[in-house]
């Protein structure tokens, strides 16, 4: 009696608090949480880089470019693995 009142509780939560995701034609499959921050990481020192562009010994340069590069990298190695395991 009392399991099925807690599983009834708890998937009237799921139903409720959980968001539904659809994967759609368009949607990138490949995509992972990993490139998410490193996105994010080179685009914040990007950013600061182009508020420096006047200042090119400024260090921030060299570390845009290492995460730009680290990103393209994660990127390449990603689409590859996901395109040999979908073979």
């Amino acid at each position: 009696m009392n399991c099925e009142t807690l599983t009834a509780a708890i998937q009237r939560t799921i139903q409720e608090q959980v968001p539904i995701t659809e994967i759609t034609p368009k949607s990138k499959r490949w995509w992972t949480k990993e490139l998410t921050l490193l996105r994010k990481q080179s685009n914040k020192l990007g950013r600061q880089a182009y508020k420096r562009k006047n200042d090119p010994t400024h260090t921030v340069h060299a570390e845009h470019m290492e995460a730009a590069k680290a990103y393209n990298r994660a990127l390449k190695s990603t689409k590859d693995q996901h395109w040999r395991s979908y073979l």
